[in-house]
């Protein structure tokens, strides 16, 4: 995965590498497409219960969601 700058937008890459839309993530996580929105966009950081379910879901280490 590339490089990204933020948190939002390493979750953005990921999702997207996964070939899931915002709705879809959402969903798998039991959580608002606005959330994730907001999550992907940084208008809102997730939780650390809510970050590793992220990175599970995407099938990704918790570590190259926070560090990139």
């Amino acid at each position: 995965m590339k490089k990204s700058s933020t948190l939002g937008s390493r979750i953005r890459a990921a999702r997207i590498r996964r070939e899931l839309t915002q709705q879809e993530a959402a969903a798998a996580l039991g959580v608002h497409e606005v959330t994730w929105n907001r999550w992907e966009s940084g208008l809102l950081q997730p939780t650390l219960a809510h970050l590793l379910a992220v990175a599970k879901a995407l099938r990704i280490e918790p570590q190259r969601l926070i560090l990139g």
